[in-house]
């Protein structure tokens, strides 16, 4: 009678145990946490986010939100544009990625300042928007380490989350235009998580 029970207690503490495995397991690889660790729900998704059409330049060919071919957290969208001038194409593009944890989007955060300290991206004078709502916030102008020319970048960390934002500056966007998206930007996480 013993080794009944013994064995029906190792049997359910084993079933136990591979589920606990394949939970953890799902929540490192499909939420990039475990358990505790892991972000909030949210009511809203990246894809809720959207670029404001009336501050791009008039002829703007504006994507829908895609997610990218590599995406980098567990929740992520990308929305391109670009428009013609004599001189070729310019264009630009958002990039909003979810993270599992907030820790993973500290880290994302920091790899993209690496990446951007590597072109020649500085304050710009005209633009002097702070968010009064982000962890961190990060708006340069200069040369595009990809060889675009001057652009303008806006990075920025809400939780678990890593906005993105450049767009090519010329004649047609200028740095007070980029300035005015960023700040709707903002504009739209603040409002998406202060619901939360």
């Amino acid at each position: 009678m013993n080794n009944k029970i013994f064995l029906a207690a190792l049997v359910f503490f084993l079933m136990g145990f591979c589920f606990f495995c394949s939970f953890s397991i799902y929540q490192i690889r499909v939420r990039q946490c475990l358990l505790w660790t892991c972000a909030p729900d949210r009511a809203f998704s990246v894809f809720d986010l959207s670029l404001p059409n009336h501050l791009l330049p008039d002829n703007a060919v504006v994507n829908p939100m895609v997610i990218p071919s590599d995406p980098s957290g567990v929740e992520s969208g990308n929305i391109s544009f670009f428009w013609q001038e004599a001189e070729g194409p310019y264009g630009g593009v958002l990039d909003v990625d979810r993270y599992g944890t907030e820790m993973g989007a500290k880290k994302a955060f920091e790899s993209g300042l690496y990446w951007r300290s590597r072109g020649s991206y500085r304050a710009h004078a005209e633009i002097t928007y702070e968010s009064p709502f982000a962890d961190e916030f990060l708006i340069g102008c200069g040369s595009s380490m990809f060889d675009n020319g001057y652009e303008c970048s806006l990075t920025a960390r809400y939780q678990e989350y890593v906005v993105d934002f450049n767009s090519s500056i010329d004649r047609q966007m200028s740095e007070s235009q980029f300035e005015q998206i960023a700040i709707n930007i903002d504009q739209q996480m603040i409002s998406y998580l202060g619901q939360e």
